[in-house]
């Protein structure tokens, strides 16, 4: 069973349902994307950054964050979190 994470009020408005944000980011050098997830699969195994490894779920009451019980290196394997690309 997955843990739930409430939305923060401000992040949980109906207006801002129907919005989608996208951020892109550029580096001038290049980045090592082994290093990257290895450092991600890291955080996420710290306190409530578990929360970056969830997935945001829509309930009758509101939106919510799932968050598998464990995250750990195999579970890292399994998910894909971030997407690197040239």
């Amino acid at each position: 069973m997955d843990d739930v994470y409430p939305l923060f009020m401000l992040d949980d408005n109906k207006t801002l349902h129907g919005i989608v944000i996208t951020w892109t980011l550029r580096f001038n050098d290049v980045l090592d994307a082994d290093r990257l997830h290895t450092s991600l699969c890291k955080l996420l195994e710290i306190g409530d950054w578990r929360k970056l490894g969830g997935r945001l779920t829509r309930r009758d009451n509101g939106l919510e964050i799932r968050v598998p019980p464990k995250i750990g290196r195999a579970s890292c394997r399994e998910r894909v979190w971030i997407k690197c690309r040239s």
